[in-house]
């Protein structure tokens, strides 16, 4: 065998290894986490070398893993207690407090006077939750974590508190975007005061007290 067919990969098991990766950062890793290792990436790599330092971690990654798949193997989610002993365990192993902490995402406390409520035509029903939602606005919309308030998760749709000047962005990226099958409805919602006269406007009500009662204008449950 020459020395190129031994130092070829298998470009197959290389894709769905990346298509695994995409997939694990959509539904299942801490944003905050990614978002901050990102950080320290381009803080470290220089630009015109960011993609083949990506594809070199990638190759490393899947180093000892020929002829196998790497995430059956050696699992990200050291919860299922599969992983084995290599280069992932130079990090330290997430506590159940981190474990918990990414399945309880923890909410940015934004001023009332600086925040906008976005209502969002999906929930809980479609198993859309908080985490995913984060995922969705770091990831299609730029945002960074601290950018994103309080989310209120309901069966058929939610609310995500944003910054004000973030609002229109948000709303201009997520409005028909599809997501998981469905093409989302994303508009500004209100509390019910501030509608009083509109005609266009279709009142939600939430699981909230009275006085936080919010309506989502031109949007339907």
């Amino acid at each position: 065998m020459s020395r190129r067919e031994d130092s070829a990969f298998d470009e197959a098991q290389y894709s769905a290894f990346l298509q695994e990766a995409v997939n694990k950062v959509k539904t299942e890793e801490d944003p905050l986490v990614l978002n901050q290792m990102k950080k320290l990436f381009k803080k470290n790599v220089p630009f015109t070398l960011r993609g083949y330092v990506a594809a070199y971690v990638a190759k490393q990654a899947m180093g000892d893993f020929k002829g196998g798949n790497y995430f059956h193997s050696r699992s990200f989610n050291s919860a299922r207690g599969t992983a084995k002993p290599g280069r992932k365990e130079r990090f330290s192993p997430r506590t159940s407090e981190e474990e918990t902490f990414t399945r309880s995402p923890r909410y940015i406390s934004i001023d009332e006077e600086h925040a906008a409520t976005l209502f969002v035509g999906i929930g809980r029903n479609r198993r859309v939750f908080p985490k995913d939602f984060i995922t969705l606005l770091m990831t299609v919309c730029g945002l960074e974590r601290d950018r994103i308030g309080t989310i209120r998760n309901q069966d058929n749709y939610s609310f995500i508190q944003v910054f004000k000047e973030d609002a229109d962005t948000v709303i201009e990226k997520l409005n028909g975007y599809n997501y998981r099958g469905r093409v989302l409805t994303v508009s500004y919602a209100r509390h019910r005061d501030d509608m009083e006269g509109s005609a266009t406007t279709t009142t939600v009500t939430e699981e909230v007290p009275e006085q936080e009662t919010v309506v989502a204008q031109g949007s339907e449950e």
